[in-house]
């Protein structure tokens, strides 16, 4: 047996949810009603005690007013005869006087007693008509809530039973749908063991699908090696160009690291050159030594001795320019004598100043011919 909606459809696990969530509500619904009821029948049984209460309270009201209107009709008539009492008093004598005073004062509270019994009465028996009035309304709505409670007692007891049979449609609907989902189950199973079988064939298909692609995949892959290769030999070019300026630049080093050093080799050439030209000239001679006399005619052997080096031999200790800048000064030696001298070392000293004018200085040209003890490499300084 199938469930089916209102419309006539199949009933689902869905449908089946909202409906046992309806049941739910209607028990839900049918005890807040039974609830409901039982408070509106204890209210209604409140207002028929509020009611009947209300009631003995305007009787009460009754009859006090109208006892208190018997007591106001007896304060006036007993005030009427105190004041013709009293009347009586004054025309009867000087102590009926006082008397008389008295009933007249007696008589006019007992009037106003009187007056105001009569007022409170009449406002008592208008309170005691509403109290009756109040009192059957209450009444009247006290059997109200009673009937009202009644019906909602009978409404929730029909909602119980109505959520009980609820509850137990819901309970077979999940039966069924249980054994429907197991059928369900099944039913996916066999469906499964399709799928399996036809994903084999899909498999297979692919498979032969693959083995094309693979050989798609292998001209591509050649297609791509191609390409690469491409890349790798533009990369090489680039690589080519590069490795050319930078032996081109390599090439201009190297071009000006030639030149470099043969300007230095030249430059050092020439700085050898003077040096050794200074170190071999004879150093200058004062013009006192060279005199010519008699006994000047005589051989004197004469050398040149530096600081430190024996009589009759010469050796170059250190640069020209330090032994001119910084060294001792050399002792020159003229026969048995030494005589100290400083070598100059100016640009135009020595070696250039003897070659533009041989006379300059303090000797005698004749002082600078060749002989065994000017051992000049530079003869051609010599033959002035």
């Amino acid at each position: 047996m199938k469930a089916f909606t209102p419309q006539g459809f199949p009933m689902t696990l869905g449908d089946l949810g909202f409906n046992l969530n309806i049941k739910l509500s209607l028990l839900v619904h049918g005890g807040w009603w039974l609830v409901h009821g039982a408070w509106c029948m204890v209210h209604g049984g409140w207002w028929l005690v509020h009611g009947a209460w209300c009631m003995v309270l305007g009787a009460w009201c009754l009859v006090h007013g109208a006892w208190c209107m018997v007591l106001g009709a007896w304060c006036l008539v007993h005030g009427a005869w105190c004041m013709v009492l009293g009347a009586w008093c004054l025309v009867h004598g000087a102590w009926c006087m006082v008397l008389g005073a008295w009933c007249l004062v007696h008589g006019a509270w007992c009037m106003v007693l009187g007056a105001w019994c009569l007022v409170h009465g009449a406002w008592c028996m208008v309170l005691g008509a509403w109290c009756l009035v109040h009192g059957a309304w209450c009444m009247v709505l006290g059997a109200w809530c009673l009937v009202h409670g009644a019906w909602c007692m009978v409404l929730g007891a029909w909602c119980l039973v109505h959520g009980a049979w609820c509850m137990v449609l819901g309970a077979w609907c999940l039966v069924h749908g249980a054994w429907c989902m197991v059928l369900g189950a099944w039913c996916l199973v066999h469906g499964a063991w399709c799928m399996v079988l036809g994903a084999w064939c899909l498999v297979l298909g692919a498979w032969c699908l693959v083995l094309g692609a693979w050989c798609l995949v292998l001209g591509a892959w050649c297609l791509v090696l191609g390409a690469w290769c491409l890349v790798l030999g533009a990369w090489c070019l680039v690589l080519g160009a590069w490795c050319l300026v930078l032996g081109a630049w390599c090439l201009v080093l190297g071009a000006w690291c030639l030149v470099h050093g043969a300007w230095c080799l030249v430059h050092g050439a020439w700085c050898m050159v003077l040096g050794a030209c200074k170190a071999t000239l004879p150093l200058t001679i004062p013009r006192r030594v060279f005199k010519s006399s008699a006994k000047d005619s005589t051989y004197h052997p004469m050398g040149i001795a530096l600081q430190g080096v024996l009589q009759g031999q010469y050796t170059l200790q250190g640069s020209p320019t330090a032994r001119a800048s910084g060294g001792k000064d050399p002792l020159l030696l003229v026969g048995k004598r030494t005589i100290g001298a400083r070598i100059a070392s100016s640009p135009d000293s020595d070696l250039e100043a003897f070659s533009h004018n041989p006379t300059h200085g303090s000797f005698a040209p004749l002082a600078f011919q060749p002989s065994a003890m000017t051992n000049c490499a530079n003869q051609r300084f010599l033959s002035y």
